[in-house]
């Protein structure tokens, strides 16, 4: 049984998805590699996975249509990956209708507060990132980086701005983020480079020598010398 009190004070990625949306096969990939980020709850909403033409005429919410579609979904994720948490069916549309659908996939990733800090139409890909900050969803981007990796806006927006790699591997590998994650994330910050995937790759190699505890008392000691520079 779902409730919400599950993703309470958990910060929550919400993917409607639909085994007939082929966008939702071509961003499948990123929402497994998120799905294996510490402290990222995953939730599915399974949108309209029986079409008008498939029901015809048949209540949604029949026992029949809820068990077709249920298996269907089921095979689909078994199949593919199972990157999410709970998945929930949305046989009618309503759930989707709530947040705001406009096609699928569509995400959104809710804060620990239960805001919704980020939202994103259509298939998550590499270069969506990318075109975040070179659009106005720099900030979005941020948000994104921030949440995931649980350091302060501040902290993420100078990362960007200066393309800190260094800094950037630090609070990946302290927030346990995989090496495809953080490859995607070095990109986007040498998007300007000609040769952004070599040095990428660079530190790719880098990433994988490094390792969580030594992040994670890297990032300890920059937030001690932030909080040490406000009490000043």
């Amino acid at each position: 049984v779902f409730s919400a009190a599950q993703f309470k004070g958990q910060v929550t990625l919400v993917n409607l998805w639909a085994t007939w949306c082929a966008g939702c096969k071509d961003e499948h990939p990123i929402l497994m590699a998120l799905s294996r980020q510490p402290g990222l709850q995953m939730l599915g909403i399974n949108y309209k996975e029986l079409q008008a033409s498939e029901l015809s005429g048949q209540d949604p919410q029949s026992a029949e249509a809820l068990q077709k579609a249920t298996a269907r979904s089921q095979a689909w994720l078994q199949k593919n990956g199972q990157p999410f948490g709970v998945n929930l069916l949305d046989m009618d549309g309503r759930v989707g209708m709530d947040f705001g659908v406009y096609g699928l996939p569509e995400t959104y990733l809710v804060d620990r507060a239960g805001v919704v800090r980020f939202k994103h139409a259509g298939a998550l890909t590499p270069e969506m990132l990318a075109r975040f900050l070179r659009s106005g969803g720099r900030t979005e981007f941020l948000i994104a980086l921030s949440e995931l990796s649980d350091i302060d806006f501040e902290m993420a927006r100078r990362i960007v701005d200066r393309a800190e790699l260094d800094a950037l591997a630090v609070v990946c590998k302290a927030a346990d983020m995989d090496r495809a994650l953080f490859l995607t994330y070095a990109v986007v910050l040498l998007n300007k480079d000609g040769d952004a995937m070599g040095k990428a790759q660079s530190y790719g190699r880098m990433y994988g020598d490094l390792t969580k505890e030594a992040a994670q008392r890297t990032l300890r000691f920059w937030r001690m010398r932030r909080d040490a520079a406000v009490a000043a």
